[in-house]
């Protein structure tokens, strides 16, 4: 039996149901998915450019698949202009507090 995939509406559950794009597939291969997402793409976060917002789909009502934050990644870039020369590893951890939850990058 052969199951029709079509296009899927990502919201995020933690920032009040914005959409965060698309996906294709069928309702059940799209559970459990990553969504990477620029900070700078969701007009509630103001942040410096560089950081990515990991999401996670985790359940699908109709055509409206829902996501939730799985993690905050900094990209390569930002983290080479942090390094310094002849230091061979940086740890960096850094709260954020993204709409009242805290969240570490």
């Amino acid at each position: 039996m052969r199951v029709e995939n079509n296009w899927f509406d990502v919201f995020s559950i933690d920032f009040d149901n914005i959409k965060l794009g698309s996906v294709f597939g069928n309702s059940s291969n799209v559970i459990g998915r990553k969504l990477d997402i620029d900070a700078n793409e969701i007009k509630s976060i103001k942040s410096k450019p560089g950081y990515k917002i990991i999401f996670r789909i985790e359940s699908a009502d109709g055509e409206k698949l829902n996501a939730r934050i799985e993690s905050l990644v900094m990209s390569r870039e930002q983290i080479s202009r942090m390094v310094r020369h002849n230091i061979s590893k940086l740890d960096v951890v850094t709260p954020v507090n993204i709409e009242g939850k805290d969240y570490f990058v």
